[in-house]
């Protein structure tokens, strides 16, 4: 775990961290949401974040959302959720006037014009879930949304074949977690960070 944050982010990444074994996706809505460990996240950041915590857990979506990415990548052959983070990433380093309705609503998971209705619909809808809500948060700034995106990021990877070799929650809770408190996007290093695979070579096959 990074060693620049402040004992209440390293306190509540501890409490999370000893929760590994709950559920963190957003099966869990509305006001109970805040009950969860993602709900428990986001509102340690509100509470101590300051004027900085909204731009801190939109680094936090974005960097859940990329780390999952491949789980779109592998079964659909477009690009909406990619699109998504591209932009927030963009936004990010670079704020500017952008009109987030269009990205507020998940896409549909298809390969070469078919939808996905099978098994394989799990961890593509939550991907997509989970960028539109970050999207979503940006343009209306419900704390709500945020619950909702990083569980979605979650359960997209544990619902994909990439689960095993990820260890997403580890990444999460060590590097993105802190990062996102620094407002800096994470090196090659950082997000390639706890996988036991080449993302690019599993896209290859």
């Amino acid at each position: 775990m990074l060693t620049d944050q402040p004992v209440w982010l390293s306190s509540v990444c501890e409490r999370v961290k000893t929760q590994c074994d709950q559920a963190w996706d957003s099966f869990v809505v509305g006001e109970q949401a805040w009950d969860t460990p993602m709900g428990e996240l986001v509102a340690s950041f509100l509470k101590h974040g300051g004027p900085k915590a909204e731009l801190q857990l939109i680094w936090l979506m974005m960097f859940a959302t990329r780390r999952v990415l491949p789980c779109w990548q592998i079964y659909c052959d477009t690009s909406e959720p990619i699109e998504t983070v591209n932009v927030i990433q963009n936004w990010l380093i670079a704020p500017q006037p952008q009109d987030w309705s269009k990205f507020i609503t998940p896409a549909e998971p298809a390969y070469q014009g078919v939808p996905i209705v099978d098994c394989r619909q799990c961890d593509t809808s939550a991907v997509a879930s989970a960028a539109a809500k970050a999207a979503e948060f940006i343009k209306h700034r419900n704390p709500l949304a945020v619950i909702e995106s990083l569980g979605d990021a979650d359960a997209a990877i544990d619902q994909s074949p990439l689960q095993a070799g990820n260890h997403y929650r580890e990444w999460f809770i060590n590097v993105a977690t802190p990062t996102a408190y620094l407002q800096r996007d994470l090196t090659t290093d950082e997000q390639s960070a706890f996988l036991d695979y080449n993302i690019d070579e599993v896209l290859k096959n």
